[in-house]
């Protein structure tokens, strides 16, 4: 707290206090007055930042720095993350940078993200990205997700489907559907489409549980099936557990491996959660 508002005042000397400090506190408090003063003097804020040694407060610092110093320029808020020697630091503080971009103007944001070198900064980047061009137009941000390389592809259509679930998970559950095809056999995709699939189930399920749980049991053999009926026991069961046993129980029995894996697995999590209510 001193450190900001001193920082507002007298950054030098508040600078020059701070590394009086403990190693441990200074490294704190230099970061959150490099955080203090990057929206009046962002270039001196990043250099704070940048000499501060790899720490959780160091990649915190970055990343405010990159925030706030994106307001004004984003080109060379991204630039100076690039250059930052903490992998954590990098992929963070471009990715924030890019964010506050994407709030003002995401197309321009998106075509930003292929200067990017770092493939795991870029992929981070091009996640906050979708989903903050979610937000704005959903059609938009799942077209130019689309248009990604492989890498990438995946994890930004899942950050936009996330993102839209919960005001449209019936749209958001029929493009997930449709990419899955396109992800089997790719490691990555397959296990960031299960994430989304559990978020889109969820979010599915306090709108329209039985339209939620045909969907899940329709989707092909693997982990994004297999998450999407686990969500849908999961919070089903929490709000109508009668519903829920009656949808488990008129599973289709021995169809097919993935079928029988699928009912153990919502099976499981129904018997945990009548456990924890009771």
């Amino acid at each position: 707290r001193v450190s900001r508002s001193l920082g507002w005042n007298d950054a030098e000397g508040s600078l020059a206090w701070a590394r009086t400090l403990p190693q441990e506190d200074q490294d704190l408090v230099i970061g959150q007055l490099s955080a203090g003063i990057a929206s009046a003097d962002p270039k001196k804020a990043a250099e704070l930042a940048a000499a501060l040694p790899p720490s959780a407060a160091s990649v915190q610092a970055a990343t405010r720095v990159a925030s706030q110093w994106a307001e004004k320029n984003p080109e060379e808020a991204i630039a100076w993350a690039a250059t930052l020697d903490s992998e954590k630091a990098r992929q963070d503080a471009t990715a924030a940078a890019l964010a506050q971009w994407a709030d003002r103007d995401p197309e321009k944001a998106a075509g930003a993200t292929g200067q990017i070198a770092d493939e795991n900064a870029r992929r981070t980047a091009r996640e906050k990205i979708a989903a903050t061009w979610a937000g704005k137009s959903p059609a938009e941000a799942e077209k130019w997700a689309a248009s990604l390389p492989e890498a990438d592809r995946y994890s930004a259509l899942a950050s936009v489907w996330n993102a839209t679930a919960a005001d449209d998970p019936g749209k958001a559950a029929g493009s997930l559907a449709a990419a899955l095809p396109g992800a089997e056999g790719i490691e990555a995709a397959t296990s960031g489409l299960a994430a989304s699939a559990s978020t889109i189930a969820t979010a599915w399920v306090s709108q329209n549980p039985h339209a939620a749980a045909d969907w899940a049991t329709q989707l092909p053999e693997g982990k994004a099936r297999e998450a999407a009926m686990a969500a849908v026991a999961d919070q089903w069961a929490g709000t109508d557990t009668m519903a829920a046993s009656t949808w488990i129980n008129q599973l289709p029995q021995g169809r097919a491996r993935a079928q029988g894996r699928g009912q153990r697995q919502v099976q499981e999590v129904m018997f945990h959660r009548m456990l924890a209510v009771g």
